[in-house]
């Protein structure tokens, strides 16, 4: 039997000819290593992401209820004596969402807010659609969403609440001010969820009496989506942004395009005038 076997006939590990505690000191590890402390600070930049990335989707989900329940309130528009009562009410829950907003605002400062763009974003959509509502009710049109990145200008001076003048970068640094811009894709699927809810009200309107109000809602709509159709076609194919069109300067264009007559038009009627 070589001196490579126990006993037993088994053979030996090579580390078995070391001593225990020897064996034991090769294991532990240098805390104070330049590797160990990078993985150390990769660790905790990695739990502050993921326990802020919890926070917004906390907030996203209180947006999310709150402007629903804001939608549900302008829904009782229908059937209410005093409108201007609703609508009053309405915007006192609209600022509450936007100080949730805020808080939203304040987490993504310094950050690089696509990172965190799917926790927020089922709020925002939410956000766009009941301010939308409210915005149409109040004066039949759609609101931009230029418009809605004003109302989301938040400065310490107001205690939270908005402030609606646009100042620099540099500016809002200096007087503490956050803001919070929705993104094309978030805009545009609350705009689209915003259908679901205008015909809610036409139906509520029809079981009240109320005909002319599905009328005026779908011509409104019908152009007014188009007119979005056709800005925001224009911004992702040609690489511009979006053109400032209204209803009136679309009517007024079409007028124009009627009056004149295409010279295709006018050759085959020469043609066929001379031919008889």
């Amino acid at each position: 039997m070589s001196n490579k076997e126990g006993s037993g006939g088994f053979r030996k590990r090579k580390h078995d000819n070391f001593p225990h505690n020897q064996r034991r000191e090769g294991k532990d590890v240098n805390s104070s290593s330049p590797v160990m402390l990078a993985f150390k600070s990769f660790q905790q930049e990695l739990d502050a992401r993921h326990d802020k990335y919890e926070r917004l989707v906390k907030l996203s989900r209180d947006i999310t209820v709150e402007s629903k329940r804001t939608i549900f309130l302008l829904h009782r528009i229908t059937s209410a004596p005093d409108m201007e009562e609703i609508l009053t009410e309405s915007e006192i829950k609209l600022d509450g969402v936007r100080q949730k907003i805020l808080q939203v605002a304040q987490e993504l400062s310094g950050e690089d807010m696509h990172q965190f763009h799917r926790a927020i974003t089922t709020g925002l959509q939410e956000y766009v659609e009941a301010v939308s509502f409210q915005h149409f009710i109040k004066t039949r049109s759609l609101i931009s969403m230029d418009e809605i990145n004003k109302q989301l200008i938040f400065t310490t001076e107001d205690n939270g609440k908005e402030n609606k003048t646009s100042c620099s970068d540099a500016q809002d640094k200096q007087f503490g001010t956050w803001r919070l811009k929705i993104t094309p894709v978030d805009y545009l699927l609350g705009v689209a969820d915003l259908t679901g809810e205008l015909m809610r009200m036409c139906i509520n309107s029809v079981g009240n009496g109320d005909i002319d109000t599905p009328f005026e809602t779908a011509v409104t709509c019908v152009l007014q989506e188009l007119i979005l159709l056709h800005e925001w076609g224009s911004f992702y194919y040609s690489g511009c942004g979006p053109q400032t069109t209204s209803i009136s300067t679309t009517q007024e264009r079409d007028r124009n395009a009627e009056s004149q007559t295409p010279p295709q038009n006018q050759n085959l009627h020469l043609t066929r005038s001379q031919g008889d």
